[in-house]
């Protein structure tokens, strides 16, 4: 309610990657003592998650300091924020911990891609 009014639509903002859910041998692999967080798989067109030094592989366990259990968590956390937001991300890598700063970014509205779509006229 509170992007309608602000914004007139419903606004949702992205790290820009493709994630699973860490199983255990992602946790055991980045050193994790509980299977917990969100495996970075891969990255869309000009990520911001990216740009900020992530690594197919990372394994995101908190965002601004909120421990990351599971994909739809994570989602949560970030599509309701203003674009352009940072945000602070913790990874484990390797057997290490990283927190990079992500300014994220707006999700295209489906909606509007279709409306500016040139329409083809059908002949009678």
């Amino acid at each position: 309610m509170n992007q309608i009014i602000r914004h007139g639509k419903v606004v949702r903002s992205a790290l820009g990657i493709t994630v699973k859910d860490a199983d255990a041998e992602d946790a055991a692999y980045v050193g994790l003592d509980a299977v917990a967080g969100v495996r970075v798989d891969g990255f869309g067109e000009d990520s911001p998650a990216k740009r900020a030094g992530l690594l197919p592989g990372d394994v995101i366990v908190a965002i601004d300091g909120q421990p990351m259990k599971y994909t739809a968590q994570l989602q949560q956390a970030i599509a309701f924020k203003d674009p352009g937001t940072t945000v602070a991300v913790a990874v484990a890598r390797g057997t290490g911990r990283k927190e990079f700063t992500v300014r994220i970014s707006a999700i295209p509205n489906d909606a509007e891609e279709v409306a500016a779509a040139p329409v083809e006229k059908k002949k009678p």
